[in-house]
């Protein structure tokens, strides 16, 4: 209904313009339904609602979107929900904000300023309201020249009803103001001016006073088709000055970043020389470091070999140390065993001498002629 399209239903509430395409993303959901982070649809709950205190509660219903509108025909629109009221103005095609009390802007910072009202209700300046007046407009604008707004205001194009003009006032957009309209496109300030004005609606210019005469005519007629077409056409010129003051702008942006970019190289080059000089200064303090630690490495070369010599002659020292004293405990060794040997030859004569005695003595006792010798010899040996 949003879109005001044929859908193929795919499942679960969702639908997609063709079947083939329900398992992919493009996919979207019935109406009042959304897809969730989970990609599924869920049913919206609207967060925001129109009060029951509101004056024009009565006249609005809430649609499946969240937004209100005046018909329900008028709730095949595209707004979305949110945290703000959307109202469907089909006068405008658009979504714009309800601010409360029949009042509506094009967005919520507006509101406090806004003089446009929906469908159904007309803006009193004296009451700074909106107020709901039952207005029975004609059947029709009073000629062919002219539209007919919902406030029965009179306008060249559709885009302008949002007015506070009174019924079968024309709204002069140019000067943003209400006119009263004296028939054949002529208006003025009041009812009484009509026959002395020169003042006309879009696409007429005077003739005279009272008078109004087509711009682009045919039997002096201009049809509504007509009226549609220059204010297409004044449509499409503040288009196309909207965009040429866009491409100036736009110009303007593009020469200043030029130029901020330009100033930006510039001092890019500049550092960048004081840079390399930098970078040149810094390699040559490296390439002198470089040559100091190399310096630095030569001399603890050499006092790496001043040191293996003084080691190996402590190792030369050592090992003659040990010689000297290993010959040392050798001569030792000798000289004890010598003595040794010395003392075991004493004590084996002791002990032959010994056995010997004992031997003899043996004898002497065992032997009585030895026994008388000894005493013979004795004896002599007194004498």
């Amino acid at each position: 209904m949003q879109n005001g399209a044929c859908y193929e239903y795919c499942t679960d509430g969702k639908i997609s313009k063709r079947y083939s395409d329900c398992g992919l993303d493009n996919v979207s959901c019935i109406d009042g339904y959304q897809l969730n982070s989970q990609n599924k649809c869920e049913k919206i709950i609207c967060s925001a609602k129109i009060s029951t205190a509101d004056t024009f509660s009565a006249f609005q219903q809430q649609c499946l979107n969240c937004s209100i509108a005046f018909n329900q025909k008028d709730c095949s629109n595209p707004c979305l929900p949110g945290t703000e009221l959307q109202y469907y103005n089909s006068q405008l095609r658009s979504c714009m904000v309800y601010c409360g009390n029949g009042i509506i802007a094009y967005d919520k910072n507006t509101c406090s300023s806004s003089n446009i009202c929906i469908n159904g209700a007309q803006w009193s300046d004296q009451e700074k309201q909106c107020k709901n007046q039952q207005i029975k407009c004609s059947s029709s604008s009073p000629d062919n020249y002219l539209q007919q707004c919902s406030n029965c205001s009179l306008v060249t194009n559709i885009n302008y009803c949002q007015n506070s003009c009174q019924s079968q006032q024309y709204y002069d957009y140019k000067q943003q103001k209400c006119m009263i309209y004296c028939l054949k496109g002529v208006i003025a300030q009041d009812q009484v001016s009509c026959q002395s004005s020169n003042l006309c609606i879009d696409g007429f210019k005077s003739s005279g006073q009272g008078k109004c005469d087509p711009i682009s005519s045919q039997d002096g007629q201009v049809n509504s088709n007509d009226n549609q077409s220059n204010s297409k056409y004044e449509q499409n010129l503040l288009i196309i000055n909207i965009m040429i003051s866009l491409f100036a702008f736009l110009i303007i942006i593009i020469l200043a970043a030029c130029f901020i970019a330009l100033r930006k190289f510039k001092a890019f080059l500049k550092n960048s020389d004081k840079n390399n000089q930098k970078i040149y200064e810094i390699i040559n303090n490296l390439e002198s470091t470089q040559k100091i630690h190399i310096d630095n490495i030569k001399n603890q070369q050499l006092e790496i070999d001043s040191l293996k010599i003084i080691r190996n002659t402590n190792n030369q020292l050592h090992n003659n140390q040990i010689e000297i004293d290993f010959n040392q405990n050798s001569q030792e060794d000798l000289a004890l065993q010598d003595q040794n040997d010395s003392q075991k030859t004493i004590k084996q004569l002791q002990s032959n001498f010994i056995l010997q005695q004992q031997n003899s003595k043996q004898n002497y006792q065992e032997n009585p002629l030895i026994q008388v010798q000894v005493s013979q010899q004795k004896d002599t040996d007194q004498l």
